[in-house]
């Protein structure tokens, strides 16, 4: 039988057999819904499939039961885990913290007094590593992050680093992009945010469209050119435009020649056309004043030769 049918017969788990009692990772959801609960999601042979894993990232909370979804043992996953601290180990905890501890997984401390209690404070957290930097560490003696996600949480990301490193992302309002050709070359932005930070006067519209606010645009160098007709208010003319009577700039004195000589030719063909069209109507004319005149004279003579026998008759 179906199983979509299945699901739908009223004798379903009673006399007819239950679909969903035998699911294989292609079960469709549709005949065998996903379970909503955790316990029985995990046991579902399509999760992390059809249906989703309740231990994924994105299922995963601080009261997931370590039954259904196991704590990590390892501390680069363990830092992810939200029930880290809780029903979890925290890798960052002074109980769990060791000393070759990376500072991808657990940051060294920035306050003092944390940093203090640090296991690595004397380690990879020391001053002279950069482990602890504060908001006035100098960049001379710890550089700015290159990585986006390490800058935004160096506490000199809004100081001492403003605009030392730029990303793709960082906003012109924050730093402004550069007005040099070398420079925007170099800048990650060059082909994004900053793409319109140097206008020439053959930057095409489709590239960065022309101001339509007259301020701008008679500080752009495009503006006699390529934005020209940017800005059109009620009375503007088009220059581009051809009135009559107006010469054609780009037309050439040769060519007023070649128009008098094919008006000359005009001219001629008309009086040929004219000529000619007398003639046939002439010849009309005389064709039927001719055949006017051969039908009279041929009844004249009908006439006579009808009149001549009675004449005859009337003497004899």
């Amino acid at each position: 039988e179906d199983p979509a049918l299945l699901q739908n017969d009223p004798r379903y788990g009673d006399l007819c057999p239950n679909p969903c009692i035998n699911i294989n990772p292609s079960t469709s959801t549709v005949t065998c819904p996903c379970p909503t609960d955790p316990t029985l999601l995990q046991n579902d042979p399509r999760k992390g499939g059809l249906c989703p894993d309740s231990c994924s990232q994105q299922l995963l909370n601080s009261s997931t039961s370590i039954a259904v979804c196991p704590c990590e043992t390892l501390p680069a996953k363990q830092k992810d885990d939200p029930r880290k601290g809780g029903l979890c180990p925290d890798p960052c905890s002074k109980a769990n913290l060791k000393i070759d501890t990376t500072t991808d997984i657990c940051p060294c401390p920035t306050n003092p007094a944390d940093l203090e209690n640090d296991i690595r404070k004397d380690g990879i957290c020391s001053s002279d590593q950069c482990g602890a930097i504060t908001s006035t560490t100098p960049i001379e003696t710890c550089e700015c992050p290159k990585a986006q996600s390490d800058f935004d949480k160096d506490p000199r990301a809004t100081g001492l680093c403003k605009c030392k490193v730029i990303f793709e992302s960082t906003p012109n309002g924050t730093c402004p992009c550069p007005t040099d050709p070398t420079d925007l070359k170099n800048d990650p932005r060059a082909n994004g945010l900053c793409k319109c930070a140097i206008i020439t006067s053959t930057t095409t519209n489709e590239t960065c469209k022309c101001p339509t606010n007259s301020t701008e645009l008679a500080n752009d160098p495009r503006k006699d050119g390529i934005c020209k007709a940017a800005i059109v208010t009620p009375g503007d003319e088009d220059p581009t435009e051809t009135k009559p009577g107006d010469i054609d700039p780009d037309k050439k004195d040769g060519d007023d020649d070649d128009d008098d000589d094919s008006k000359g030719w005009r001219k001629i063909l008309q009086y040929v056309v004219y000529g000619v069209s007398a003639v046939m109507v002439v010849t009309a004319l005389i064709v039927l004043i001719t055949l006017f005149l051969y039908i009279k004279c041929y009844r004249g003579k009908e006439t006579v030769i009808y009149q001549k026998p009675q004449g005859i008759e009337m003497n004899n």
